[in-house]
């Protein structure tokens, strides 16, 4: 019995060990990726063991995740954008007055997964350039929604279907008018909620749609109209309608906020908060940006001319050619200008506007400056015109192109500069005639004309002007 029951314990043994073989030498892994619908990958592990068993499948999903988009091109170049409506942007003053501006937004509104450029701007209209009067309050502005897309490696500014442009809000506008630009929730379009409260309250919302429209265009289509009045009677009754059919102001007022309701993002906002709506615009909730944080923002993308110092020529200026100021000047302290050319004392009127930003700024010496315009855009097209109200009457204002749209190197003589510095050739552009009492120094004007060759000063021992010995 001794030697049996040892026989089966080897017997025994063996069997472990051929099955335990079995298990841990005959099982093969195999990994098989497997593409998702989604692009995501997702690793299968296929073991197979060499038994009667069925063969195992251990599924472990591995996420790749997708490359953030890249918009820094589109970045770029909505900051040359920005750059060329500068004084503009920074003109308008319609919102809180407590608060900074906030007038520009990015945001995809077209469907396209790229950001739009975003931004309201107060423009001068029924004034003749604004020349004859630096007082902003005997000018009419408007303040309108300009949107620019960037798509197949070019920025293009998106138009309105039906006109030329959307006006926001104007100063000859009577009472109360404020609007909430916003994005709902899953819908990309842009939605305007507007107010006019004056003889009663005027509640509309549009939505800003591509439906039947070209590329690059998109159509205001009025969803809500609704009126309020704070008496009604048999001549004025509240009333309202939803995409132009007549339900009554009842069904308007559920309409409108359900649509505001829905709002997801803030984009940009005017005037103060009112008891009605403050709850759906405010500082805190608004995504827009202003000028200077826009272009922190963009610098990320674009750092050309960071570190230029564009103080030291900053300032309001005017171009003087043979004695006559006829073209103002502005430059800010970020290299963006703003000119303004015109004839205003006969008929038919000459007018040009000019924006642009400041390149290749150079110190020649202490008073001069050499520099080029760059990014330039005028209002208005040369050799158009159009009928426009000054000072009251109705006048034809003729568009002229303007003396800082050019790829000339350009100089800068500034305020104080001794008239004895000035090369000869711009000194006797600066003067109609020389005379005994032409200043010795430039006052608050500066000239401006194209460079000599070289871009340098000539030196003059002594400059007469041919009336007297007068040197300069």
């Amino acid at each position: 019995m001794k030697n049996l029951k040892g026989k089966a314990t080897i017997i025994l043994m063996t069997m472990i060990v051929l099955v335990t073989s079995v298990v841990f030498s005959g099982c093969n892994v195999k990994k098989i990726p497997i593409q998702n619908k989604d692009n995501t990958t997702t690793t299968t592990e296929q073991k197979t063991v060499s038994t009667t068993e069925p063969t195992t499948t251990n599924v472990v999903e591995t996420t790749t995740q997708k490359p953030k988009p890249d918009y820094s091109k589109a970045y770029k170049v909505y900051k040359t954008v920005l750059k060329q409506n500068a004084f503009e942007i920074k003109d308008y003053d319609y919102q809180n007055k407590e608060d900074e501006s906030r007038q520009i937004a990015f945001a995809d509104i077209l469907g396209d997964d790229t950001p739009e450029l975003i931004f309201t701007r107060s423009e001068i209209y029924n004034e003749a350039a604004g020349i004859a009067s630096d007082n902003n309050s005997d000018k009419d502005t408007k303040v309108t929604l300009n949107i620019y897309t960037y798509s197949n490696g070019q920025c293009k500014k998106v138009s309105y279907k039906g006109r030329d442009e959307y006006e926001l809000q104007t100063s000859t506008q009577n009472g109360y008018f404020p609007y909430t630009i916003y994005q709902q929730k899953n819908d990309k379009n842009l939605y305007i909620f507007t107010q006019h409260n004056f003889v009663g309250n005027v509640c509309k919302i549009y939505k800003l749609t591509t439906e039947d429209c070209k590329d690059n265009q998109v159509f205001v289509k009025e969803l809500m109209n609704q009126t309020k009045y704070s008496e009604p009677n048999q001549y004025q009754q509240n009333e309202g309608t939803i995409k132009g059919k007549d339900v009554g102001y009842d069904k308007c007022e559920k309409y409108k906020y359900d649509n505001l309701n829905n709002m997801k993002t803030l984009l940009l906002y005017s005037d103060k908060l009112d008891d009605n709506y403050g709850d759906y615009y405010s500082p805190e909730k608004c995504k827009g940006m202003s000028y200077e944080e826009a272009m922190n923002f963009l610098n990320k993308y674009d750092n050309t001319d960071n570190d230029v110092d564009y103080s030291v020529i900053a300032g309001v200026y005017n171009l003087r050619k043979n004695g006559y100021g006829s073209v103002k000047l502005e430059i800010a302290t970020d290299g963006t200008f703003k000119s303004l050319s015109g004839n205003f004392t006969n008929t038919p009127f000459d007018e040009s506007i000019c924006h642009g930003v400041i390149k290749n700024l150079t110190k020649v010496s202490e008073n001069k400056y050499t520099f080029n315009c760059g990014d330039t855009v005028l209002n208005n097209e040369p050799g158009t015109s159009e009928e426009r109200t000054y000072k009251g009457m109705d006048s034809t204002v003729e568009y002229i192109d303007n003396p800082f749209n050019t790829d000339e190197q350009l100089v800068l003589y500034t305020e104080g500069t001794p008239l004895s510095e000035m090369d000869k050739a711009d000194y006797d552009s600066h003067v109609s005639w020389p005379s005994d009492d032409n200043e010795k120094t430039l006052n608050n004007e500066i000239f401006i004309e194209n460079a000599s060759t070289d871009g340098t000063i000539s030196t003059y021992n002594s400059i007469y002007d041919y009336r007297s010995s007068t040197e300069y």
